[in-house]
């Protein structure tokens, strides 16, 4: 039979729930959209007019919402750095300050429980990835007939690094995108 339960962040982000985030979408409004796209350094952040007719489906990171690779490393790189976005470097600085806070830390680690039950019980448990990983399968509809590009960001704490792949009409994020983020990792 049908019926309905309660997800929690945790489980909405291991297991790629669509409906969990529709409904967030709807919740945060336009505004707060484009709040949290520009805290993030997202650099195409819609109008409100763009983002407004579609906010479900925003929120799953469809309709409106565009992001490059970098991008989604270095939001990635917010919830490994306990909430504070920093500017992406190809090697380690000690000394960098944030460039924001778009979460407190207590988010980030919410966050950073539902990446790290993606691999471990969700979406990529299927994948080899080392213990420590941290990530989230994606899956972007493109239309006129292709498959969806696939996409896997995350971050490791050995090495010390947040990433994103992305295989363009690739299909499901868990099949494509996620095996090579391992191989890149290991």
């Amino acid at each position: 039979g049908g019926g309905t339960r309660s997800v929690n962040l945790t489980e909405a982000i291991a297991h790629s729930s669509n409906v969990y985030f529709a409904l967030a979408g709807i919740a945060i409004g336009p505004e707060g959209f484009q709040s949290v796209l520009t805290e993030f350094g997202f650099s195409k952040v819609p109008s409100r007019e763009k983002l407004a007719p579609g906010l479900a489906e925003s929120g799953f990171g469809q309709g409106a919402i565009l992001a490059s690779p970098l991008e989604m490393a270095v939001a990635s790189g917010v919830i490994a750095a306990g909430g504070k976005r920093f500017a992406p470097t190809y090697e380690h600085r000690s000394n960098a300050q944030p460039a924001a806070t778009p979460l407190t830390t207590e988010q980030a680690e919410r966050i950073a429980e539902g990446m790290r039950a993606v691999v471990t019980r969700g979406t990529a448990q299927r994948v080899d990835f080392p213990r420590t990983t941290w990530g989230k399968t994606g899956t972007a509809q493109v239309g006129g007939g292709k498959k969806p590009h696939s996409w896997f960001i995350g971050y490791a704490k050995d090495p010390n690094v947040a990433f994103a792949v992305i295989i363009e009409n690739g299909g499901y994020g868990a099949r494509a995108a996620a095996p090579i983020a391992s191989r890149l990792l290991r």
